[in-house]
């Protein structure tokens, strides 16, 4: 018996993007709209642009300027950045590398492309390590990426003594060195790189941050600090000019 109703699938879907950025990047025959941004010029295809960027989906369908005219600027994406962006769209490819990938997900955000924030979400967690994990965790927070926070905060878990040795760790507000301090580990004498830490810290900016230091050090289990720690290390810093009346009283 033959059959009556057959689906059938093509994958001209494809073949018709894989046209359209041949066109774009050679004869431009079908391109009707001119992206500029960080000096450079990019022709494109409305349709394809607009239907994965909401940015440039209301630009070209609200009475902004741009709807009328043949081209947009965006000041606020650099030139190489959105040539990386506009391959992303054609292609859903994109090479991520620790140089770039803070300004992609800029980029995207601004841009309103959720695929294309998703793939920087992935190549941070896959990237995750003790100097950056700090920045990845910031950016995350950012850009409402609330998985990767858990990604990160599971990480600096694990390696919070090596973290609290890193560069970015000195750049943080005092909000954000509590919320650090907080975080309980199963490391050894991991009071004694908070006590560590939180000296850094304070000697990278001692003239704002001085005043935070009897704060911070209730973050932390002095009772664990070993009497060796506390005759080598604390004593010398109790008769620095960073530690205020207060805070010595803390060590008596």
């Amino acid at each position: 018996m033959l059959e009556e109703k057959m689906e059938l699938e093509s994958n001209h879907a494809t073949e018709i993007l894989n046209s359209l950025n041949e066109d774009r990047k050679t004869t431009k025959d079908f391109c009707d709209f001119k992206i500029k941004a960080g000096g450079k010029q990019f022709l494109v295809h409305k349709c394809v642009i607009g239907s994965i960027s909401e940015y440039f989906k209301k630009m070209f369908t609200t009475k902004m300027k741009e709807s009328y005219s043949n081209e947009g600027s965006v000041k606020e994406v650099s030139g190489p950045t959105m040539a990386s962006i506009i391959n992303f769209i054609y292609t859903s490819c994109i090479i991520l590398t620790h140089d770039n990938v803070y300004d992609v997900l800029e980029a995207a955000e601004y841009l309103h492309i959720t695929s294309l924030k998703e793939q920087c979400k992935i190549f941070f967690k896959a990237s995750l390590n003790e100097e950056n994990c700090l920045k990845i965790r910031s950016y995350a927070n950012r850009y409402n990426l609330g998985d990767l926070v858990q990604a990160a905060d599971t990480f600096i878990f694990k390696n919070l003594g090596a973290v609290l040795k890193s560069a970015d760790f000195l750049q943080f507000g005092v909000d954000d060195v509590k919320y650090m301090l907080k975080l309980e580990s199963d490391e050894e004498s991991i009071d004694e790189d908070k006590y560590r830490s939180v000296i850094t810290w304070t000697k990278h900016g001692v003239r704002d941050r001085k005043e935070h230091l009897s704060d911070l050090f209730c973050f932390i289990q002095l009772d664990y600090l070993s009497s060796e720690f506390l005759n080598d290390v604390v004593c010398k810093e109790v008769s620095c000019m960073i530690f205020s009346f207060t805070c010595a009283q803390i060590f008596i």
